[in-house]
């Protein structure tokens, strides 16, 4: 049997996907996050529920997640579309807000942020922020 070129495609998108579920893209996407939300290395290594000082190995260069931090990631960058597809392009004082709004007070979260909620530790945070803007309610 000879391969067609949709064959091709998905044994592409197949090898792509395996390739995007590293350790090290996992960290590049979460440091990154980090970055463009400006957290701090003590509440980003809340986020991954790690030992403090772990920060600056991630920083520094490959390390092993486990499947649990891997799974907190995915929730962080669907976090970060979920809001960027809510609000667009609006700028709060010259940022996105799709940068600001895991910091802002949320009246859904009793006034706290996104951010402290996320950072209590459990994976039932995560879900609750996630299905909060999955309800398309943002941060009003």
């Amino acid at each position: 049997m000879s391969e067609t070129s949709s064959d091709r495609r998905v044994t592409s998108w197949a090898a792509n996907y395996l390739h995007l579920r590293s350790d090290d893209n996992f960290l590049r996407v979460f440091l990154v996050l980090m970055h463009l939300w400006n957290i701090d290395p003590r509440s980003a290594e809340q986020l991954l529920a790690a030992p403090s000082g772990t920060y600056g190995t991630w920083v520094a260069g490959p390390a092993h997640l486990r499947a649990e931090q891997r799974e907190r990631i995915s929730h962080l960058a669907a976090i970060y579309f979920d809001v960027e597809r809510i609000f667009g392009g609006e700028v709060t004082a010259r940022r996105p807000i799709t940068y600001d709004w895991i910091k802002l007070p949320n009246k859904a979260f009793d006034n706290k942020s996104a951010l402290a909620v996320l950072c209590n530790g459990t994976l039932e945070d995560f879900v609750r922020v996630r299905d909060h803007l999955e309800e398309g309610i943002g941060w009003v």
